[in-house]
């Protein structure tokens, strides 16, 4: 019996999304009017249901930044975020944005505090765990509205989208916590606490 090497297996990962892009390739030549019609409905419902349901909300989470609203929105959250998610207080700010602005943001916010050494990688984890949402104007308007011609069902895509992802942070606020405590007391000597 012969065995692949690492190396085959590496040249078969490689080859395997050239072939899929080829044979995608093909499939829009043998079907050009049926892709075509494809991209044009994609860009409509873009147009139509996803662009104005965001544009006026990047205007407002903008203006809510400039002001300082979300801010102190963040002071307000600092008590919650120890006790319950065991993270730093100043991470509220992120949850706050997550929640507010959606994809991508949490994600963004997490790797620059991670990068300014306000947050430690067991931190930034469970950070993650529960401040990678989806904004809730995309939801309500986008999908609920958009897609679905239904703002009862924003509510309710809304209710159960935040709430698992507030309960996932919950579950994953004992992620790697001691071990993160000990690397963060040996750490406290050379860097400045942000709690």
């Amino acid at each position: 019996m012969i065995y692949a090497t690492s190396k085959e297996k590496t040249n078969w990962v490689n080859i395997l999304p050239g072939i899929a892009v080829f044979v995608l390739l093909i499939a829009i030549l043998l079907q050009p009017e049926l892709s075509y019609r494809s991209a044009l409905s994609g860009l409509n419902i873009f147009l139509q249901s996803v662009f104005p349901a965001l544009l006026p909300f990047f205007i407002v989470s903008e203006i809510m930044i400039g002001l300082g609203i979300v801010d102190f929105l963040s002071v307000i959250l600092t008590p919650v975020m120890k006790p319950l998610f065991h993270c730093p207080g100043n991470s509220s700010f992120i949850w706050v944005m997550s929640f507010i602005s959606g994809y991508p943001t949490g994600a963004k916010l997490t790797a620059e505090f991670l990068k300014k050494n306000m947050i430690t990688e067991y931190e930034a984890q469970r950070i993650l765990s529960f401040s990678s949402t989806s904004g809730p104007l995309f939801m309500i308007g986008a999908v609920a509205i958009g897609m679905l011609g239904s703002a009862e069902a924003g509510i309710v895509i809304l209710f159960s989208h935040y709430s698992a992802a507030i309960f996932l942070g919950l579950l994953f606020r004992f992620y790697s916590y001691r071990d993160g405590k000990k690397k963060n007391d040996k750490n406290n000597s050379s860097k400045k606490s942000y709690y």
